[in-house]
């Protein structure tokens, strides 16, 4: 999946056919900048939204999964929203 942008009309998580699996709700959450990843710890990312007012993080309800393999990901160091 694919975190395209947190618009609630065209964004939202994509498969890798390009179609929408997730929409985002219209809950007036920030909207200046986005990315996905991993703050718990348990192999799923978090959603994260922010602007310079606030920062919202969206979550799973609950572990369905104990052992999920962890995904192979960049290094972190070079990250940036531009």
């Amino acid at each position: 999946m694919n975190l395209i942008g947190p618009d609630p009309i065209d964004g939202g998580l994509f498969d890798g056919f390009g179609h929408r699996a997730v929409k985002l709700p219209a809950d007036a959450h920030p909207s200046k900048a986005y990315d996905a990843l991993d703050l718990t710890g348990d192999n799923r990312d978090e959603l994260v939204l922010w602007d310079s007012q606030e920062i919202w993080i969206y979550t799973q309800a609950s572990a369905a999964e104990k052992h999920l393999p962890a995904p192979i990901r960049n290094s972190l160091s070079n990250e940036s929203n531009y």
